[in-house]
């Protein structure tokens, strides 16, 4: 019989929660130069924690994202989960490191016992190093009209940037497009 501890090497989830962070402080500190955060229209790739399955991530515009998940617990049961997520930059003197946080509604399939439904919450860090985004998060779930009401997800997800943006260039043209009004105003 497998257990989440011995699939994952590690007693809970709080031990977990520390090595993800760790990890992602070594790879931020020794990639800073070639890092970029959310500089991609779309991502997909695997989600690995208390959880596991695939993510799916759409940028809206520079600072909104939506995310479906597709996971299982160890448990055997099934989630689908969407999230709407805000990122903002985690550094003031960045834009290299973003955190992220929101929220959406899941549904799940737990087998015999019917359906489980029910908002979420998301908080997290992220990075994209060359073509691939990096995040770590925690997610609350809360269980509307069942006993067990609330389960708590952390989470290492790691995606494939399938189309990049280029969001600071259109932000560096309109700011320049300003600049260019008012010089041509002041010369009148």
């Amino acid at each position: 019989l497998w257990r989440r501890d011995v699939i994952l090497g590690v007693k809970s989830s709080k031990t977990m929660w520390k090595k993800c962070l760790m990890a992602l402080a070594f790879v931020m500190l020794f990639a800073s130069s070639e890092l970029s955060a959310q500089h991609y229209k779309n991502a997909l790739g695997l989600r690995l924690g208390t959880t596991y399955g695939l993510t799916f991530v759409q940028a809206l515009n520079r600072f909104w994202t939506v995310e479906g998940i597709v996971h299982r617990n160890y448990a055997e049961q099934t989630f689908i989960t969407g999230l709407a997520r805000h990122h903002q930059s985690l550094l003031f003197f960045t834009r290299n490191v973003n955190m992220y946080y929101g929220g959406g509604l899941h549904v799940g399939f737990p087998g015999e016992s019917g359906t489980l439904w029910g908002p979420d919450a998301i908080l997290g860090v992220e990075m994209t190093l060359f073509h691939i985004n990096f995040s770590v998060d925690y997610q609350p779930q809360f269980h509307i009209g069942q006993e067990e009401w609330f389960q708590q997800q952390v989470a290492v997800s790691a995606r494939y940037v399938i189309v990049e943006a280029n969001w600071r260039n259109r932000w560096d043209r309109k700011r320049k497009q300003r600049q260019r009004k008012r010089k041509n105003y002041k010369g009148r």
